[in-house]
């Protein structure tokens, strides 16, 4: 009897099964095999590399902290370099431009008194503060207290932390000065010649931020003059780091600004981003910016697209930043003045420049 398969069936299935088996047998071996070499291979490479790092850190430690404290140390210096600037000594009062003043002391609301000049103008006329920048001195402003006094304009002019009147106070870049201008407000408007409802304040670079901070919560302050402002208090470290120490270098301003947080640790950061669009509303603003500094230049654009009160913005060659003399200075100091009689005019201001113009038709 002939003995056949059924149809569709493989007579070869059974021994095909029969032969994988060990197939199967063998690559599971061979995987079980290979996974422990890896294994092995890793253990013996992290052991020789825990024992590299091991003898290294045995035989270089010290050289290592020595290092790391170095590093440490110069930012430390930086920071504290950025905080004590190299000060303009004062070598000209206002009676070089033959006016009369009055040293006054600005109480501060900190415990201590900011060293004014009060250059009066006529009674119950405007009051402007003028508050020269990072490294400036109070005789920065009198140019511009000469362009502004023949108008009738009261004058108050001090100069931020770590100027030369303010040396015994470190800069902070504007964490501190905004609270300095609030007080100079206040100190104007509790002067009894000065109109205490028509304020206008000149500022640069951390005195012009802390202008645009400190307005907010006075209505009385009418006109502001902004040069060089920045919106963060880090935005404007990075920029003396690059102007002053040439420092470009990510991480190095990322350590700076850490050590000099510490330094001022206790301090707040007001930032103009938290300013909201309408929080100078009523309030007349002339921005300036000088194309020699670019980094500056940008800061101050921003913070123009960002403020939507009565604003313009003026570009010049340089910015109140550094010197200026010649013509340049002339221009810059007409502009201000200019600014500042059309937004601040008062009928006291209207009558004195009628006289002025009758006088000298250049005031």
């Amino acid at each position: 009897m002939v003995h056949g398969t059924p149809c569709g069936s493989s007579p070869l299935k059974t021994p095909i099964i029969i032969l994988l088996r060990p197939v199967e047998k063998t690559c599971y071996s061979s995987f079980l095999l290979n996974g422990s070499f890896i294994y092995l291979s890793l253990m013996s490479y992290y052991a020789s590399v825990k024992y590299f790092v091991s003898y290294f850190l045995r035989n270089h430690l010290a050289w290592i902290a020595i290092i790391i404290s170095g590093i440490f140390i110069l930012f430390v210096i930086l920071a504290y370099n950025v905080s004590w600037p190299k000060a303009d000594m004062e070598e000209l009062d206002p009676t070089k431009y033959l006016f009369t003043y009055e040293e006054v002391a600005i109480p501060s609301s900190e415990g201590w008194n900011i060293s004014a000049w009060w250059i009066p103008g006529l009674e119950n006329a405007p009051g402007i503060i003028l508050s020269p920048g990072y490294g400036m001195s109070r005789t920065d402003a009198l140019s511009i207290a000469s362009v502004l006094n023949p108008y009738g304009f009261n004058i108050l002019i001090y100069s931020p932390r770590g100027s030369f009147s303010m040396s015994n106070r470190a800069a902070s870049l504007g964490l501190r000065e905004v609270g300095d201008m609030a007080d100079a407000i206040r100190f104007l408007k509790d002067r009894p010649e000065s109109d205490p409802s028509r304020i206008g304040i000149w500022g640069v670079d951390e005195s012009a931020f802390a202008a645009l901070q400190a307005a907010v919560d006075f209505q009385e302050v009418r006109a502001i003059v902004a040069d060089s402002p920045f919106l963060t208090v880090r935005e404007y470290l990075n920029y003396r780091l690059s102007e002053d120490y040439k420092i470009e270098n990510r991480f190095s301003k990322f350590a700076c600004y850490k050590i000099f947080r510490l330094i001022h640790i206790f301090d707040g950061e007001p930032q103009i981003e938290r300013l909201t669009p309408e929080a100078l509303s009523g309030k007349s603003i002339l921005f300036i910016k000088g194309e020699s500094h670019p980094m500056l230049a940008a800061a101050t654009s921003a913070v123009y697209d960002r403020i939507r009160p009565a604003k313009e913005i003026f570009s010049i060659e340089t910015t109140r930043v550094h010197s200026m003399s010649g013509d340049m200075l002339r221009t810059y100091d007409a502009r201000v003045a200019e600014f500042f009689y059309e937004n601040l005019t008062s009928e006291v201001i209207a009558e004195a420049a009628k006289n002025a113009v009758a006088g000298n038709p250049q005031p």
